[in-house]
């Protein structure tokens, strides 16, 4: 791998890598032994200038965020090219350096328009729906959305420039918000409704519970474990990629169905995973 941005996780288990630098996506299947890769550098269909983002949908649909092309493309399963929308500019449906994709459970496709610093919504067929973000209130307007993911019931959350994580209704009404420190890049949430950030800057990966309350942090040079009790070691890694002893610029997260934590890592050129224990298989 190349400088990895994306990452996520499908139904079945597999692992689905935005492999940036080589304009590709690669598969790996849970026991992270490699599947299949797709993509070039190019503007045709199936061909990729920078993606960034990558998300599953129910239906194994795999979509991402082109983000040097200004675009989303949709693939099957399997990594066939399905359709392409998007296009530079700032108008409805247009993008500017999409920065990350998500799904909810309807299909539609949550985009964050990272350059028009606002967060746009198609159906899942890629028709346009609507649009937030510019607001005159500085804590519902966004900064540099450069992460979106998708809770249980429905709601956007947000993570910005800003160090500040925001969270809307399905149809874009502001809610709430919190403060995260690193400038968080990717975001992930559980089916508990636990916030997973990939802090950029801190290298670190940072937990909240629901309510946005932070519960630990791990990663850094001491790639420590830091909670709310405390500083403890342990927490089993294991990498695929090249291999370095810390998170290095974590840009995306995910979490998988056994709740271990997937985390893409541009400068280890790799995808660091944690949980308390190994997968089946082994190291």
């Amino acid at each position: 791998m190349s400088r990895p941005r994306g990452i996520a996780v499908d139904r079945q288990g597999r692992f689905v890598v935005a492999d940036s630098s080589n304009n590709r996506i690669q598969v790996f299947s849970s026991l992270r032994k490699f599947e299949f890769a797709y993509g070039s550098r190019g503007r045709e269909h199936g061909q990729f200038k920078d993606p960034s983002g990558v998300a599953v949908d129910d239906s194994g649909r795999i979509i991402v965020a082109d983000a040097g092309n200004h675009r989303v493309q949709v693939f099957d399963n399997n990594g066939t090219f399905q359709f392409a929308f998007g296009n530079r500019g700032n108008a409805e449906g247009q993008l500017d350096r999409p920065g990350d994709v998500s799904v909810d459970e309807s299909g539609n496709v949550i985009v964050a328009d990272t350059g028009n610093n606002r967060i746009q919504v198609f159906d899942p067929q890629g028709t346009f729906r609507f649009a937030f973000g510019d607001s005159d209130d500085r804590e519902r307007r966004l900064r540099r959305p450069n992460g979106v993911a998708v809770d249980s019931s429905g709601s956007i959350l947000v993570a910005c420039d800003d160090d500040r994580i925001r969270i809307f209704d399905a149809e874009g009404k502001y809610k709430s918000s919190f403060t995260a420190v690193g400038r968080s890049s990717g975001i992930s949430v559980d089916d508990a409704g636990n916030v997973y950030l990939a802090a950029l800057w801190n290298d670190t990966v940072q937990v909240y519970d629901a309510e946005g309350v932070f519960q630990y942090e791990f990663g850094g040079a001491s790639e420590a474990f830091r909670g709310r009790f405390g500083v403890a070691r342990g927490l089993y890694q294991f990498m695929f990629g090249d291999y370095v002893r810390q998170l290095r610029r974590p840009s995306d997260v995910a979490v998988n169905a056994d709740g271990r934590i997937l985390v893409a890592d541009v400068y280890s050129d790799g995808v660091r995973v944690y949980g308390p224990t190994p997968l089946d298989g082994g190291e």
